[in-house]
């Protein structure tokens, strides 16, 4: 459940991470990641495919843990 993972702003910037280190852990499904960083699903799907967001299989569904997302997702992003 999305509001089961408190989130709180980075001082000094707009940021906001886990300050739960389970849920930081925890594995997390599509509609939680997507909630977590205000997409919709359709568009996480898209950037799972293109190897731009890590997920892994349980069965027939993806599951996601928040450290690797953002991991991710900062080494991606362009310095200012």
């Amino acid at each position: 459940m999305v509001d089961a993972i408190r989130m709180t702003p980075i001082h000094g910037s707009g940021e906001k991470l886990c300050d739960n280190e389970i849920a930081r852990k925890a594995l997390l499904t599509a509609k939680q990641i997507a909630a977590l960083l205000s997409i919709n699903e359709n568009q996480l799907y898209k950037l799972v495919r293109s190897g731009k967001i890590p997920a892994m299989k349980l069965g027939r569904a993806l599951r996601f843990q928040w450290d690797e997302v953002i991991d991710k997702i900062r080494s991606q992003s362009c310095p200012m």
